[in-house]
């Protein structure tokens, strides 16, 4: 459920994920539930970027020996160390913090064992990674939102293969979901809408299209008015005045 506190293991795939995405990664996170378990791998007696940042922010460096020049070898260590973690009963989310397709199995692997699975990559994630998610957070458009960023030239070409959808697109999912669950009034759960949508739309993060909250982006963006009850929030498509 979208607003269900999960215990969740963040595993970082330093050979495949910039440490300057570590913010975004984690507040994201932090919107889902608790990080329980904060794990890096990679070859640390290297130049590992993300040394310094496992350092300071209490992240478990995991060691993953480069034994053949320019071979990946953080992926098998990575994915034991994501069954043990499962078998342990600790946590249930996982994030994996990568951009590399090899993780894909491992992703559905996870989702199949009933946990709640986030992709953390950049916009070239392949969607064979992405879409073994229930979430996938695009670390370089959400760090490119973020108010307080400078923004820096990028040179480096980029490849489209996974794109957040259109707010077109989204408007018309929103009120299909609506309509598919709504009362006599046109009112359906807020919660029920949003999970059904992350589902539909994995990479949907409101942040890439505004700066405002969740609900502003609805409300002003989609075209949708709000009531609240208590505790229960009610979304539906905004009446014409």
């Amino acid at each position: 459920m979208e607003n269900e506190e999960y215990q969740m293991a963040l595993l970082i795939d330093t050979e495949n994920v910039s440490p300057k995405y570590y913010d975004v990664i984690i507040e994201e996170l932090e919107e889902l539930g608790t990080v329980k378990i904060k794990r890096a791998y990679g070859d640390f007696d290297a130049n590992n970027p993300w040394k310094a940042t496992a350092i300071s922010e209490g992240i478990l460096p995991i060691q993953a020996f480069s034994q053949v020049k320019g071979k990946n070898s953080t992926d098998l260590v990575m994915a034991i160390d994501a069954m043990d973690i499962f078998y342990s009963g600790e946590v249930d989310a996982f994030c994996i913090a990568t951009s590399d397709s090899d993780f894909a199995r491992l992703a559905q692997r996870l989702k199949e064992g009933g946990k709640y699975m986030v992709i953390a990559g950049e916009n070239k994630t392949p969607l064979s990674l992405s879409k073994s998610s229930d979430r996938f957070l695009m670390l370089d458009k959400l760090y490119e939102a973020r108010p307080e960023r400078q923004k820096e030239a990028e040179s480096e070409q980029k490849t489209e293969n996974v794109q957040a959808p259109s707010i077109r697109k989204i408007r018309e999912a929103v009120y299909e979901i609506i309509r598919g669950g709504m009362d006599a009034e046109g009112w359906a759960q807020y919660s029920t809408v949003v999970q059904q949508l992350s589902k539909r739309y994995p990479q949907f993060n409101h942040k890439t299209y505004s700066t405002g909250s969740k609900q502003d982006f609805f409300r002003n963006s989609i075209g949708c008015d709000f009531r609240q009850e208590g505790m229960m929030v009610w979304i539906r498509e905004k009446k014409k005045r």
